[in-house]
């Protein structure tokens, strides 16, 4: 577990490792294996390998004139702070669907997936996570439900942001980014790295007209 210099106090915990196989049920020691750059978990009785790998998680920026959604968590981590509705990716859905879910489970508004836009791409290599930030500008208001995750949503303007009682520092530098970004009508998308001690990244300005397009397996490789 590792404390993060921009909020101390702030503990994030790597998933632990697996002790035993899931295939078998036997134990799990590292080992190098030959072509792997890389030592992996093995199990001692059946010879399988236990891969690990990141887990992804979402967030989304939901706006209305201008005024963004959060939600205050009702558990731990970060239990009483705000966040924006977001978590974690499951098998079978896209980067889009599981933004669309999370914001619906955490405060009951549904989202277009059509509609979402990609807003921030965060690696954290010191806990194995990366974090896809996603965009939305509602026309009206919508009705809020808070789902078990959390104990309140609501929509905050810029001047009323509860900054300090944010439950993560990146929260901050993503919705500071949104607002500069819709001020001057100019987005871009935000790619960063996140280590205990500090961020580190790149903007890619957003150039051209958004254009939604289905490319079918038969279309790959063919040229308009």
């Amino acid at each position: 577990q590792l404390e993060s210099d921009q909020a101390p106090g702030l503990v994030r915990v790597m998933t632990p490792a697996p002790r035993y196989c899931a295939a078998c049920g036997g134990s799990l020691e590292e080992r190098q294996l030959p072509a792997e750059p890389r030592a992996r978990l093995v199990c001692n009785a059946c010879g399988a390998v236990a891969w690990r790998n990141p887990h992804v998680l979402v967030s989304t920026v939901v706006a209305v004139a201008g005024r963004v959604l959060l939600c205050r968590r009702a558990e731990p981590p970060a239990a009483g702070c705000w966040a924006l509705p977001g978590g974690f990716m499951e098998c079978n859905e896209s980067l889009e669907e599981a933004a669309a879910r999370e914001t619906w489970e955490e405060t009951g508004v549904r989202l277009d997936v059509q509609d979402l836009r990609l807003h921030a791409v965060s690696t954290l290599p010191y806990i194995s996570e990366v974090y896809v930030g996603f965009r939305v500008e509602l026309a009206q208001p919508p009705a809020l439900a808070c789902g078990p995750e959390c104990s309140e949503a609501r929509f905050f303007a810029e001047e009323e942001m509860p900054w300090a009682e944010l439950a993560y520092p990146e929260i901050e530098t993503y919705l500071r980014m949104y607002f500069g970004e819709r001020r001057a009508d100019v987005y871009s998308i935000h790619l960063s790295r996140l280590d205990p001690h500090g961020v580190e990244g790149n903007t890619y300005r957003i150039a051209g007209v958004d254009e939604v397009r289905i490319v079918r397996p038969a279309d790959w490789g063919k040229r308009d």
